[in-house]
């Protein structure tokens, strides 16, 4: 076909569908990348927060201890100013206050700052043992210069005990600090790469986007416009760039509105030849029953001629009779050549069997045929194609004059190719188009109906019939008959 060698090859293109995935899976895949880096930052902002908020609540317990301590010095102070024991129950219970709070600062204060905190729950200790078993004694027994001096004592380990429970709470203020300021930097960071994540995402699509313009919607709005022009007829332009599937689709459409155009063309040389087919019956048929006619008159004429002068004249009047009805019998043929009956032929001994009888009949002015025909059978109307092969082994024959002839043919993958070649002149290649249309033969005393026959036989096996450049010179008509239509009735 002609169309056929306008087939792209789109190796290495990409599919749509192979770009769209692209497309989407890195959209997705940077989607996936941002989600997780900021899932990462703000898990890392909330642990900062929740250790704040631990470091807070313990600021709060370092503070209180530093008031229960102040509040044990204060109701030891009452009992010393009042001398009388109202006091101790309070006394005993912000003892207990700062032993607890200790406990609960243990686990919460920074590991350098733990020390602090077991000098303050001991201080409390020594605080109120020293209370107990001395200061108390001694202010019984009004020795007041051993209450002062113990008091001396409990005043420096209370204003010690303060100062420790200060240092740790600002220790735990510091960290908490610390963490407020990561905190910070990392929610501006989090916010930075959402920033940065989305304009390159943005980007990307932007980027994808522009490809699919290019490479599918406009391919395929210029394969929308050439969906127009093979609905005028025309052979639209083929689409090189796009994807394969665009790039496939438009050497489709253009093989197809080559086809059509071919297919159209075929259509209307066939109803034309159809036409003149009918017109070349009527015709024929008209003219060959007076030619008979005229001829049974001449042959009962010409051996009654009174002299040898008459008798020439009936003779060569005939010959011109014979003439007019063989072109009469090539209207018929010419007008029948789509009546085929199929049947079981070996080729070879169709071919083989006509050249002999040709040649016998001496109807190929001497030429010699060479017959190279490879055993097969076909489904042939046998009649019908040694007709065809007759017309083309007598062209071939005049086409030189005691030239040799080749019949070379076999069954190829899909067709039965036949061909005969011979070594005249040839064929110009302005004519191949138009030698096989009816009464466009240029030989000398021809009808010009011969290789309409041909053509028309041939279509009627369903095959192809063209004529090439020989291998040695000359012209060499090939005969194709597809596998597909073989055994068809035609």
């Amino acid at each position: 076909m002609p169309g056929a060698t306008l087939a792209y090859t789109s190796v290495g293109r990409a599919t749509v569908g192979r770009r769209v995935s692209l497309a989407m899976g890195s959209i997705a895949a940077v989607a996936i990348l941002l989600s997780v880096v900021l899932l990462a930052l703000i898990s890392v902002v909330a642990g900062l927060v929740g250790d704040m908020r631990r470091d807070e609540q313990a600021m709060h317990e370092g503070l209180l201890l530093g008031v229960a301590v102040r509040e044990q010095y204060i109701h030891e102070a009452h009992t010393l100013i009042e001398r009388t024991d109202s006091h101790m129950a309070h006394h005993h219970s912000w003892v207990e206050g700062v032993r607890r709070s200790a406990e609960l600062l243990e686990g919460r204060v920074p590991a350098e700052e733990r020390w602090r905190v077991d000098r303050i729950a001991d201080a409390s200790a020594t605080i109120d043992e020293s209370f107990r078993s001395e200061v108390v004694p001694a202010l019984q027994r009004g020795d007041l210069e051993r209450v002062r001096a113990e008091h001396r004592e409990i005043d420096v380990l209370v204003t010690r005990a303060a100062e420790d429970a200060d240092a740790v709470a600002m220790s735990l203020e510091g960290r908490m600090h610390d963490a407020h300021v990561r905190a910070e930097g990392i929610a501006r960071a989090a916010a930075l790469v959402a920033a940065l994540g989305g304009l390159f995402a943005l980007l990307l699509a932007a980027y994808h986007g522009w490809r699919l313009r290019t490479q599918v919607l406009q391919p395929l709005a210029a394969l929308a416009d050439a969906t127009v022009l093979v609905a005028r007829g025309d052979v639209p332009p083929s689409v090189d760039r796009g994807d394969r599937e665009v790039v496939t689709v438009s050497a489709a459409l253009r093989r197809l509105a080559l086809d059509l155009r071919e297919r159209e063309a075929r259509l209307v040389a066939s109803e034309r030849m159809a036409a003149v087919g009918q017109l070349a019956a009527g015709v024929a048929h008209e003219v060959n029953n007076p030619i008979a006619i005229i001829r049974g008159y001449l042959r009962t004429m010409i051996p009654e001629a009174e002299s040898a002068q008459q008798k020439e004249e009936l003779r060569i009047l005939d010959e011109e009779a014979l003439a007019c009805q063989r072109i009469a019998e090539d209207l018929l043929a010419f007008a029948r050549a789509d009546e085929v009956r199929l049947e079981d032929v070996d080729v070879r001994e169709l071919v083989t069997d006509l050249v002999h009888r040709l040649e016998a009949a001496g109807q190929l002015a001497g030429a010699s045929v060479a017959v190279r025909v490879a055993a097969g059978h076909a489904r042939l109307d046998r009649g019908r194609m040694k007709q065809v092969l007759t017309n083309l082994l007598r062209n071939a024959a005049q086409a030189r004059p005691g030239g040799p002839i080749e019949i070379v043919g076999g069954q190829e993958p899909s067709s039965f190719r036949l061909e005969v070649r011979d070594h005249g002149d040839g064929v110009r290649v302005e004519d191949r188009d138009r030698i096989f249309e009816p009464f466009f033969g240029k030989r000398p005393g021809g009808s010009g109906l011969g290789l309409a026959v041909c053509i028309g036989v041939v279509h009627a096996h369903r095959g192809r019939i063209h004529v090439e450049d020989g291998p040695g010179g000359g012209a060499s008509f090939v005969i194709e008959l597809p596998s597909t239509a073989l055994g068809e009735a035609a």
